[in-house]
């Protein structure tokens, strides 16, 4: 009886922790990139909105317009358009938790224009590739 007790509690136990871990995230607050951009999120459903606030470039400062969506426990994609004649950025990644903190890790896609008498020799130019890392606490690096 001994052995069938402790083989029951440690199958509670496993239960528990795998339903802890299917738990969905909760996207919504502030998430700091790498280069100290600040994306505030707003979850409803599956659906994501917010604002992106960069640091740098010619929108450094502007709440940019955010639009999203989450999936599963923890997948997540959003869009920021950073003007009528800027660069559309698209991040795509997935939640994790390092040494206690929250993390966002992502690849993130930019499409620039490419003038339209070059695109015939330049149009690669216009996708850019890179990746982020967000977190919930505003970096100290951070102004």
């Amino acid at each position: 009886m001994r052995v069938e007790g402790v083989v029951a509690a440690l199958l509670i136990s496993c239960v528990a922790a795998m339903a802890e871990d299917t738990k969905p995230i909760n996207f919504s607050g502030d998430w700091w990139n790498n280069r100290c951009g600040l994306a505030t999120l707003v979850e409803q459903g599956s659906v994501l909105s917010g604002v992106y606030i960069p640091s740098s470039g010619l929108e450094a400062g502007q709440k940019l317009p955010l639009t999203g969506f989450r999936s599963g426990t923890d997948l997540i994609s959003f869009v920021v358009n950073f003007g009528s004649n800027g660069p559309i950025t698209a991040w795509a990644g997935q939640h994790t938790v390092e040494e206690g903190t929250e993390k966002i890790v992502t690849e993130w896609y930019m499409t620039v224009d490419v003038p339209d008498e070059k695109e015939s020799t330049e149009l690669y130019r216009s996708i850019w590739a890179g990746s982020d890392v967000f977190v919930r606490d505003k970096p100290s690096r951070c102004k």
